[in-house]
């Protein structure tokens, strides 16, 4: 039995010898928080976008302010923030770097590389880009990965407001769903036409009443669903946009982690060697501190929770 199993049955008993009638309900279950820089070989100090390479089984994760520390260095070890790369390939754990890259936005002054999403239908990386409000299509093979984007789009249209924060890839149909997060929060859908070699939108949805200001999002591999991050926590929609279930951060205070400014998301595979491929985790970046913002604090702080989304036994309250 793996390691989730056995959690989840450990759940349900407790309840049992509680003497408690029980119901099934959604939960979101903190299980490892790692620190990007100072735990990890990764070094991430504002871990943004993140998403799945599962012929690799690796994690790809982009830094959307790295780029602003220029020539500064780590006060604690002395080593150069900024080495020329704000895309990092890791292992599921983040314990192991294996590639970093460059993923270079159409104006060289502007780069906040906040969201990112591997296509497998059309083998490509999508970014989103917060500073320049675009969407950047970049090759990812044996051959060339990232460097200058090979299509854009704006997502603006028509002179209406966007916030682009976070991506994911629709597994099913290619679609790209974008989250917009100020003002005017809601979901947007584009697709990329590879034969016509350019973006179309497609259609959108609010999210405004269930969530304020989200800055990451991701589809469910199985079911499609969308799930929407905010500092406040997570919503869930179908994949019409209707609103499902909205999951507060809760985290165990034996584990002292806080997180600051969550930020992407996506499924993938558990990190725990033990448990099988098809046990899901849902993993999320935090940005930590915004070095510009508060340039006084340690802002080298990015992080990468996993989080186990299942459904769990609960007492039932009369």
């Amino acid at each position: 039995m793996t390691n989730t199993l056995w959690r989840r049955l450990i759940s349900f008993l407790l309840c049992l010898i509680a003497g408690q009638s029980v119901l099934i309900a959604d939960e979101l279950r903190l299980i490892r928080y790692t620190d990007l820089w100072a735990s990890s070989p990764a070094r991430i100090a504002d871990a943004a976008g993140i998403t799945y390479l599962p012929e690799l089984k690796r994690l790809l994760i982009s830094d959307s302010e790295i780029s602003e520390y220029g020539q500064l260095k780590d006060p604690k070890t002395g080593e150069k923030i900024f080495k020329g790369r704000n895309i990092f390939e890791c292992s599921l754990d983040a314990m192991t770097l294996h590639r970093s890259y460059q993923a270079l936005p159409t104006d060289p002054r502007k780069s906040e590389p906040v969201g990112i999403a591997w296509n497998p239908l059309d083998r490509h990386v999508y970014v989103v880009d917060d500073n320049e409000k675009r969407i950047l299509r970049y090759r990812f093979n044996d051959r060339s990965r990232f460097g200058s984007p090979v299509a854009t789009t704006l997502t603006s249209r028509n002179g209406a407001y966007t916030d682009p924060e976070g991506i994911a890839v629709d597994p099913t149909t290619g679609d790209l769903l974008i989250v917009s997060g100020t003002k005017n929060e809601r979901v947007l859908r584009y697709h990329f036409h590879v034969e016509r070699d350019e973006f179309e939108f497609i259609s959108e949805f609010s999210v405004a009443e269930h969530i304020s200001d989200p800055e990451g999002i991701a589809i469910h591999p199985v079911d499609r669903h969308i799930f929407a991050v905010s500092s406040g926590g997570i919503a869930e929609f179908t994949a019409r946009g209707r609103f499902v279930h909205f999951f507060e951060f809760r985290l165990p205070k034996t584990m002292n982690v806080v997180l600051r400014l969550p930020g992407g998301a996506t499924f993938a595979p558990s990190s725990d060697t033990d448990d099988s491929n098809d046990e899901l985790s849902l993993y999320v970046t935090c940005r930590g501190v915004d070095n510009g913002q508060f340039p006084e604090q340690n802002s080298l702080d990015g992080g990468l929770a996993e989080f186990e989304l299942l459904r769990t036994p609960k007492p039932k309250r009369d």
